[in-house]
């Protein structure tokens, strides 16, 4: 609850996007962002499931911990290609599925 509170946090998580291999982190306060693409569904769920594994592996290691209540993936393409997709993604942070 102190002032400097909300700018150590920043401080402490500034080094996050160090972990990424293949996708991109927008941070804002304590909301972060990260975004893969590929030429296939089934690329991009390779890559961000690689990098979330980073992840977790990064906040293991920095005492922190992931809300995975709060923690949803947005799959973006077009109306023809996400409509005939036979199956969603399989999007998970170490054994947890996260949500779509």
């Amino acid at each position: 609850g102190s002032i400097l509170g909300p700018l150590l946090f920043l401080i402490y998580i500034n080094d996050l996007p160090n972990c990424l291999q293949q996708s991109t982190a927008r941070m804002f306060a304590d909301d972060t962002n990260i975004t893969v693409s590929g030429k296939s569904i089934k690329e991009a769920e390779v890559a961000v499931n690689v990098d979330l594994n980073n992840i977790r592996e990064w906040l293991l290691s920095n005492r922190l911990s992931l809300n995975l209540v709060k923690t949803e993936y947005l799959l973006i393409g077009s109306r023809h290609n996400i409509n005939t997709l036979e199956e969603q993604p399989r999007v998970f942070i170490g054994d947890e599925p996260i949500k779509g």
